[in-house]
């Protein structure tokens, strides 16, 4: 499978639409469109932008060369975020005082938490240098 193939089944099942839904907005047979989803055949670039317009995506999403941009409500405001930057404050959001903590003053927390990785590289460097490579 491709990354279109892979995306294009996503995104259809995320819309609650079946094959045949599909290929009825596209004009072609259900078979021709499986055949998209299977990564067998390539669509044309109108079917492209046909299928940006349907689930509201960049082609170049469609495509694999851009993540899938996740919206988060931060302080009653709705954000962009890359797929990376979603994962890392879902993942943060699993600890909720450092979470907290960042959310206080994220500038000073930022350049607290740049110290402290400093130390722990520094204590590591100190650590291979006298004990060899500790894991």
């Amino acid at each position: 499978m491709t990354v279109l193939s892979e995306r294009l089944k996503t995104l259809r099942k995320k819309h609650k639409l079946t094959q045949k839904d599909i290929a009825n907005y596209l004009g072609m047979t259900e078979s021709g469109y499986g055949y998209y989803e299977q990564g067998r055949n390539e669509p044309s670039i109108e079917t492209l932008q046909k299928f940006a317009v349907k689930y509201n995506v960049s082609i170049s999403y469609l495509t694999g060369e851009e993540h899938e941009r996740k919206k988060a409500l931060v302080a009653d405001h709705e954000i962009e975020l890359t797929e990376e930057e979603f994962n890392f404050i879902k993942e943060l959001k699993k600890h909720p005082l450092l979470f907290h903590e960042l959310a206080s003053d994220p500038a000073k927390k930022v350049k607290e938490l740049i110290k402290l990785f400093r130390v722990k590289q520094l204590i590591l460097e100190e650590d291979i240098e006298e004990y060899g490579d500790v894991k």
